[in-house]
C-alpha cells in the first residue's frame, strides 16, 4: 500500500477478519468503500488492492459475476499506474482466471492465467508461478483434457520439490488435484505414488497439524481416500513423537481413522 494514509488502511484488516468469520456483507462493504473513497483521491493503486480483496469476497462468497466485477475494477485501476506489469498485478489476473474458470468460460480463464504466467516467469516469482501452474491445471481438468492437466500439476510439485517447499498446503492441494485426474480403474499403484508426494512432505516438514489439517479437509470435501492417507501420516508421526500434544492427538486421529475404515 502505498500513497495513501494508515487511516484509510484499517478497512483491510477489519475486512479480512469479517471474510475469516464468513461475514461477506460486512467485508464486502469495507473493501467496496475504501476501494471507492481511494479511486475518487486518485489512490489507484491502493484502490486496486481494495477491489482485489473484494473480488476475494465476492468468490468466496459463491457470487462468481460480482467477484469478476471487483476483479476486472482491480486491473482497471491498477493500468492507471506504474504496476501494470507487477506481482500485484498478476494476481490479480490469476484470481480473475479462476473466477472465470468457475463460470465456465475455460478459454477466457486460460488468456488471463497466461498473461499471469508471463509476468510470474519474468519475475521468477517461484510461489506465484506455483499458484498458476495449479491453475492451469484446473483449468485443463475442467476442460477435460486430463493429461494437460496432469502435466500443469506435475509442473507445480517438480517446483516445489526443486525449491525445496515452496507452499506445503499448496502441494498438499496439488497432489489431489493431481489424484482426482485418475479414475477407479487406474493403477493403485500409481495413485499411492501420487499420494506418496504430500505425505513425505509432511513427514519433512514434522508438524503433525499439518498433517492433520491436511486430512480433515480431505474429510470435509469427502475425499475419503486422501484423508486415510493423510491421517495415516499424521497417526505415524504422533506414534513417533513428532506431535506437541501426543496424547490427545494421538485419539484424535485414531478415532478419524475408525471412521473412515
Amino acid at each position: 500500500m502505498s500513497n495513501s494514509d494508515v487511516a484509510d488502511h484499517q478497512y483491510y484488516n477489519e475486512a479480512v477478519s469479517a471474510l475469516n468469520n464468513k461475514d461477506y456483507a460486512n467485508a464486502s462493504s469495507l473493501c467496496e468503500n475504501a476501494g471507492i473513497s481511494l479511486e475518487r483521491r486518485g489512490c489507484f493503486y491502493d484502490a486496486s488492492i481494495a477491489f482485489d480483496l473484494l473480488g476475494l469476497v465476492h468468490y468466496q462468497s459463491g457470487a462468481l459475476e460480482d467477484a469478476k466485477s471487483a476483479y476486472l475494477k482491480s486491473i482497471e485501476l491498477v493500468g492507471q499506474t506504474d504496476e501494470a506489469s507487477g506481482l500485484e498485478y498478476a494476481k490479480t489476473c490469476n484470481s480473475l482466471a479462476a473466477v472465470i474458470n468457475a463460470m465456465g468460460d475455460h478459454a477466457l480463464a486460460k488468456e488471463w492465467l497466461c498473461k499471469s504466467l508471463q509476468i510470474k516467469e519474468n519475475a521468477q516469482d517461484k510461489p506465484g508461478l506455483f499458484s498458476s501452474y495449479h491453475q492451469m491445471g484446473i483449468i485443463e481438468q475442467s476442460r477435460s483434457d486430463l493429461n494437460e492437466a496432469r502435466r500443469w500439476y506435475s509442473k507445480a510439485i517438480a517446483l516445489h520439490q526443486s525449491e525445496g517447499g515452496v507452499d506445503i498446503a499448496g502441494l498438499i492441494s496439488t497432489v489431489r488435484y493431481l489424484a482426482s485426474t485418475f479414475g477407479n480403474d487406474s493403477d493403485p499403484r500409481a495413485i499411492d505414488d501420487i499420494y506418496r508426494i504430500a505425505t513425505d512432505a509432511m513427514q519433512e516438514n514434522g508438524d503433525v497439524l499439518i498433517a492433520q489439517a491436511a486430512a480433515e479437509q480431505a474429510r470435509e470435501d469427502y475425499d475419503y481416500r486422501a484423508a486415510t492417507e493423510f491421517y495415516r501420516k499424521a497417526y505415524e508421526m504422533v506414534a513417533s513423537g513428532n506431535a506437541p500434544n501426543k496424547v490427545s492427538q494421538h485419539e484424535t486421529i485414531i478415532k478419524r481413522i475408525k471412521r473412515l475404515w
